[in-house]
């Protein structure tokens, strides 16, 4: 199971990293939205979104080797050569 917690949201989505969909919960998701996560490796992740059962948008999610810092890799499903590339530290 992995936790998503986006708390200046309320935002949380709790899953198993098999690829299984499940619906994240807080006041700001959209309704018919679906989240699936699937563990490529012990250090990435990667994630599916739905909107009404279509593709929305992929992720990939890779952790530093220090545990430091993690990559993540997103497109929307309609345009997936416009990647944005967002790294994220640990204090």
């Amino acid at each position: 199971m992995l936790r998503f917690e986006l708390p200046i949201y309320k935002y949380v989505a709790e899953g198993k990293t098999d690829g299984t969909e499940f619906s994240p919960s807080g006041p700001m998701v959209a309704a018919g939205h679906t989240i699936s996560m699937k563990r490529l490796s012990p250090s990435k992740l990667s994630n599916v979104n739905k909107l009404g059962g279509k593709l929305d948008s992929y992720s990939i999610q890779s952790m530093a080797p220090d545990g430091k810092s993690f990559t993540e890799v997103s497109w929307n499903a309609r345009t997936p050569a416009e990647k944005t590339t967002s790294v994220y530290f640990k204090r």
